[in-house]
C-alpha cells in the first residue's frame, strides 16, 4: 500500500469513527457520512438511492439529495482538460463560461461554439475512475475491519461497491452518454411532444460531451408552467404514456427521471442527463406485459411464475407459498380503485414479499420500478388524479387490442411451420398401414377385406389425425406468449374442433363406427 492509499485509508477511518456506527445508522447520518467521504461515496449514495429493493424508502429519499453536492473544479482545470481533448480549443469554442452544475463524475459548463451556438459541455473529472477504484478497494478493507456486513445486514456492501464501480466506469466514458442521447432521440422521433438535446458528435470525446443548451422550465415548476399557458394534465398524460413506451415498447428508458432532468420547452417534454439508462430485453418486456395481463385476469400462479423468471432465487422457492403471498397482496389492492392505490406502498409490499420468498429481482426490473416511483412523484404534482399503475395497465391492455397485420401474417407462418409435420401424418399413417397390411411390421394382423371395415378404419384414422392436430395446437396455444400468435392458433383450434365434431356426428349417423 503506497503513501496516498495509507493517507486516504486513514481519512476514511476517521470519518467512520466520528459517526460511531455501533450506535446505529439513520438516513441523515448515512447521507452525511457519504458526503464527507467524497465523490466516490456520493456516487455510491446516488446508486443506493435507486435501490428501493435493498434499502428503506426514507433512506432512498435522503440519499437522492446527494446529486449535486460536490466541489467544483477550477475553470483553469477545465480549460486544461479541454486542451488535452482538442488540437486547438480556439477552433471549437469562443468562450467557456462558469460552472452551472457539478457531480461526482463530471461537471457542466455553458459555452459558445465558434459558429455562435450556445452549448452545454459536460467535462469528466480527471482520473475519477482510478480514484473510485482505489476507494472501493480501501472500502472493502474497512468493511472487513469494522465488520460492517454484520452491522448492515440488508445488503452485501462488497457487491454494492462492485456495482458502483461498473456504473462509474460507464459514466466516466462520456461517449456512452452520447450514444444514449442519439438512441433516445431516434426512438422518439415520431413523438412531437418528446425531445432530448441535440448532440454535437464531432466535438464529443471520452472526456467531453458537447450538446445543445436547453432553455426550459423544470417540470415541477408548476407556477411558471401555468403562467406560460401550459396544461398540466396534458403534460402528465404525455409524460406517463411516453415512460410506458420507453419501458414496454422500446426497452430503453431514462433511469433517473427526477424533476431536475426533465424540462418543458416549446410544448415539448425534454429529457436531459442520460448518463443512467435502463435496458429491458424483448423477453423481459413480454414477461412484464404478460404479468400485468395475468394480474388483471387474477391468475396469481402465472404472476408468481413470471416473478420467479424475472428474479434470481437466493434459496429454493416454494411456489405454493409464493402464489399465496402474491394472491394476498394483489387481492388486497384489487378491492381498491386504481386511482387510490399508493404506488410506493404497493411496490414496498411486493419487495418485502419477494424477499420473504428468497427472490431478488433482476437489476433492470428494479431500475424500472425505481424510475416509476420517481416519475410518479412528478405526476402527482402535475395531475393528482393520474395513477401510473392505472396508466401501465391501460397501456398493456390497449396494446393487446391493436392488431398489426404484419404480425398476424408472421403468426400464421409460425403456426403453419409448427404444424407442418402434423399435416404429413396422413401420408405417414397410410404408409404405416400399407406396410402393416403387407405383413412387413414386427406384428402381423390379418384383416377382413370387407369394404365396411376399411371405411370404419379410415374414418377413425381421419378423426384421430384431426384430434391429434387439434391437441397439438392447444398445447402450442398454452406455451405461446405472443398474444397475436395465440389469437391465430385459437382460430385454428376452434375451426378444427368444429370440423371434428361435425365429422363424428356424420359418421355416427351413417354408422361409420
Amino acid at each position: 500500500m503506497n503513501k496516498n492509499e495509507l493517507k486516504r485509508l486513514e481519512e476514511m477511518k476517521k470519518i467512520l469513527l466520528k459517526y460511531d456506527l455501533k450506535k446505529g445508522l439513520t438516513p441523515i447520518k448515512a447521507k452525511s457520512i457519504l458526503e464527507e467521504l467524497g465523490p466516490t461515496f456520493i456516487k455510491l449514495g446516488q446508486i443506493l438511492s435507486t435501490r428501493i429493493d435493498l434499502i428503506p424508502n426514507d433512506y432512498c429519499l435522503e440519499l437522492s439529495k446527494l446529486r449535486a453536492n460536490t466541489s467544483n473544479l477550477e475553470k483553469e482545470e477545465i480549460i486544461s482538460i479541454l486542451k488535452q481533448n482538442y488540437d486547438n480549443i480556439d477552433d471549437v469554442f469562443t468562450s467557456i463560461d462558469a460552472c452551472i452544475g457539478s457531480a461526482s463524475i463530471a461537471q457542466v459548463h455553458l459555452a459558445t461554439l465558434k459558429n455562435g451556438k450556445k452549448v452545454i459541455i459536460k467535462v469528466c473529472r480527471p482520473h475519477v475512475y482510478e480514484q473510485m477504484e482505489m476507494d472501493v478497494q480501501l472500502s472493502k478493507k474497512l468493511i472487513q475491519f469494522f465488520h460492517l456486513n454484520h452491522l448492515i445486514k440488508v445488503m452485501d456492501l462488497n457487491a454494492v461497491l462492485d456495482e458502483m464501480l461498473i456504473v462509474a466506469k460507464e459514466e466516466s466514458n462520456l461517449l456512452v452518454e452520447c450514444e444514449h442521447l442519439l438512441k433516445f432521440r431516434s426512438l422518439n422521433l415520431d413523438n412531437p411532444a418528446i425531445d432530448v438535446p441535440l448532440v454535437y458528435q464531432e466535438y464529443c470525446t471520452k472526456q467531453v460531451l458537447v450538446m445543445e443548451y436547453i432553455e426550459g422550465i423544470k417540470i415541477n415548476n408548476i407556477t411558471l408552467l401555468k403562467e406560460k399557458g401550459y396544461h398540466l394534465e396534458e403534460i402528465a398524460t404525455a409524460l406517463s404514456n411516453n415512460y410506458m413506451k420507453q419501458a414496454l415498447i422500446d426497452g430503453f428508458f431514462h433511469a433517473d427521471p427526477h424533476p431536475d432532468n426533465i424540462l418543458i420547452r416549446e410544448n415539448k417534454i425534454t429529457y436531459i442527463d442520460l448518463g443512467m439508462v435502463g435496458v429491458l430485453s424483448k423477453n423481459e418486456r413480454n414477461l412484464l406485459k404478460k404479468c400485468i395481463r395475468s394480474i388483471v385476469d387474477e391468475d396469481y400462479y402465472e404472476v408468481s411464475r413470471i416473478l420467479v423468471i424475472l428474479s434470481t432465487p437466493t434459496k429454493e422457492v416454494d411456489m405454493t407459498k409464493l402464489t399465496k403471498d402474491v394472491s394476498t397482496i394483489l387481492t388486497e389492492y384489487a378491492n381498491q380503485d386504481l386511482k387510490e392505490i399508493n404506488t410506493a406502498k404497493f411496490i414496498s409490499s411486493m419487495f418485502k414479499m419477494l424477499n420473504a420468498n428468497f427472490l431478488k429481482l433482476h437489476s433492470s426490473i428494479t431500475m424500472l420500478i425505481r424510475g416509476i416511483c420517481v416519475i410518479e412523484a412528478t405526476l402527482e404534482i402535475l395531475n393528482p388524479n393520474l395513477n401510473l399503475i392505472e396508466v401501465m395497465m391501460n397501456y398493456v391492455l390497449k396494446e393487446e387490442i391493436v392488431v398489426d397485420a404484419s404480425k398476424v401474417i408472421e403468426g400464421v407462418k409460425q403456426v403453419t411451420k409448427s404444424t407442418k409435420s402434423m399435416l404429413n401424418l396422413p401420408n405417414e399413417a397410410s404408409q404405416f398401414l400399407k406396410y402393416f397390411n403387407q405383413g412387413e411390421g414386427k406384428v402381423k394382423v390379418e384383416m377382413s377385406a370387407s369394404t365396411n371395415q376399411v371405411d370404419k378404419l379410415e374414418n377413425l384414422l381421419h378423426e384421430f389425425i384431426i384430434g391429434l392436430i387439434d391437441a397439438s395446437l392447444i398445447l402450442a396455444y398454452s406455451l405461446q406468449e405472443n398474444n397475436q400468435i395465440r389469437s391465430v392458433i385459437l382460430y385454428f383450434i376452434i375451426l378444427l374442433s368444429i370440423w371434428l365434431v361435425i365429422k363424428m356426428i356424420i359418421d355416427h349417423i351413417h354408422r361409420g363406427y
